[in-house]
């Protein structure tokens, strides 16, 4: 039987001694056993072994953390497949069978899409809302002022996330006050004008109020602005997170025909068709607009009553939430509080806060702004290959670099000690300064910047990979995963 250190390597408590004797320890019934190593997260007893297929010494060390792939019984004795990067990998075998009680096993893990991160950033203020705001405005009631107010504020606020292409077709259509006003006559064209300026109006006046309920008894088709007021059943699944069981939401649409929009929803595959599938459903119009209105009128009158409504996820309002909705999250909280300043100028009370409105969560997560981008721009990007040192090894690594043929840039508005970059008083993901620690080196404060986008062409790790992932692969392509990066140039 061979000895269980490989020649060189540091000596530890098990280093003499035969594989034969440490399997007798491991499973029991040996006396005078040398006592219980501490215990580790993952390993928790040194382990050494050569494995007879391809003659590979493998080394285990307290604390070593990896994957364990099956778990199976060898001569009666429980063992374990594991895989441990740059440990278990050989030539031919990336992962070994070792005794199960040498490893402690921990829960499954999470999908990556389910992964829990902080967001940070989400205190946003916004100090110039009043400045946008006319002395007299066009419309001097609650829900009028609000309207204008909001968006101007969307206008002249220019939030990150938002395309170019919305501010120009704002303009294109009339600008601010053009938009304001025909939102409100679609409003008013849809019964609900009155009903917004009571001061403690509920859900249900709303309905009662509106003009167009849906489905509605007509052949014509509306397009327009669109309100959902579910209540959930007792049969909700509650494996579905985002929703509970007897619980009423509000959900704010837009669409070109009402009628088959509302119908639409019922088939809906992500989490809101489950919903309506198993929900009592109430559907009105909020904003009745000519079917041939540009969508610049249908957008903005969504995002408007979706923020005079409060009609956001509960989540939105957390600093945690699924990696999948990060950015969702961090858009519809910067929105909401640039109409929380809003709201401040003009005394209109959201929805929500409305003791009387008697709906207990929205069900809106992505902004229709957002969305505007999607429907409307292509982004063309423009690739060049070259080649760069990698700053720890200086090994060459080939790169694909991208950028946009119509940059999107941002100015940079400032910096915090931990290196965070602030583009227009909004704190983006934080970006790692690989640069010399010389001022001249890093962007000036006003300076304008832009995201490029770089992949190793070789499919190993980025040094400055965008996708935080774990060193310990889950699958063969991990490493692709981690090949791209971006940086501020």
């Amino acid at each position: 039987m061979p000895v269980m250190r490989d020649p060189g390597a540091p000596s530890n408590v098990l280093g003499d001694i035969t594989s034969e004797v440490i399997l007798q320890w491991t499973f029991g019934g040996v006396p005078n056993a040398p006592a219980a190593l501490p215990v580790a997260r993952e390993i928790i007893q040194n382990f050494q072994f050569t494995d007879d297929r391809d003659k590979k010494v493998v080394r285990l060390d307290i604390g070593m953390q990896g994957r364990l792939l099956r778990e199976s019984h060898t001569n009666g004795q429980p063992t374990a497949l594991i895989d441990i990067p740059g440990v278990t990998h050989g030539v031919f075998y990336t992962a070994r069978w070792v005794s199960r009680n040498i490893i402690e096993v921990g829960p499954p893990v999470k999908e990556l899409e389910n992964w829990a991160i902080q967001i940070s950033g989400l205190g946003t203020r916004f100090q110039n809302v009043s400045k946008y705001q006319p002395s007299e405005p066009p419309d001097n009631t609650p829900f009028g002022k609000t309207v204008h107010a909001m968006i101007n504020a969307i206008y002249h606020e220019r939030l990150p996330f938002v395309p170019d292409v919305l501010y120009e077709d704002i303009r294109k259509f009339g600008g601010t006050d053009v938009i304001s006003q025909t939102i409100i006559d679609g409003v008013k064209l849809a019964g609900l004008y009155d009903a917004f300026n009571v001061p403690n109006f509920n859900i249900s006046q709303l309905r009662a109020a509106a003009l167009c309920t849906l489905p509605t008894n007509t052949s014509r088709v509306l397009a327009g602005v669109y309100a959902r007021w579910s209540k959930s059943n007792a049969t909700m699944p509650t494996s579905v997170a985002a929703w509970t069981p007897n619980t009423t939401y509000l959900y704010v649409g837009h669409s070109k025909n009402l009628d088959s929009r509302h119908a639409s929803h019922l088939s809906s595959t992500g989490s809101y068709g489950i919903l309506n599938r198993n929900a009592d459903v109430r559907a009105f119009a909020l904003c009745l607009l000519p079917k041939e209105s540009h969508k610049i009128f249908l957008y903005i009158a969504e995002q408007v009553l979706m923020c005079m409504l409060q009609s956001f996820r509960k989540g939105i309002y957390s600093s945690s939430c699924e990696s999948k909705h990060v950015a969702m999250v961090h858009q519809a909280k910067m929105i909401v509080n640039l109409s929380n300043e809003v709201f401040a100028i003009t005394r209109w009370t959201g929805a929500q806060q409305r003791p009387s409105f008697s709906v207990d969560q929205g069900a809106n997560l992505s902004l229709p702004v957002v969305e505007y981008l999607r429907m409307l721009e292509t982004a063309l990007w423009v690739r060049q290959d070259t080649h760069a040192a990698h700053p720890e090894t200086g090994q060459t690594m080939p790169m694909a670099i991208f950028r946009r043929s119509t940059p999107i840039t941002y100015t940079l508005s400032g910096r915090s000690k931990t290196g965070e970059l602030r583009f227009f008083n909004f704190q983006m993901p934080v970006f790692q300064l690989s640069c010399a620690p010389v001022a001249l080196d890093k962007p000036a404060i006003g300076q304008t910047c832009q995201a490029i986008i770089e992949i190793r062409k070789d499919k190993l790790p980025h040094p400055r990979s965008f996708a935080r992932l774990a060193d310990i692969p889950r699958f063969q392509n991990w490493d692709q995963a981690r090949s791209v990066a971006v940086r501020i140039e």
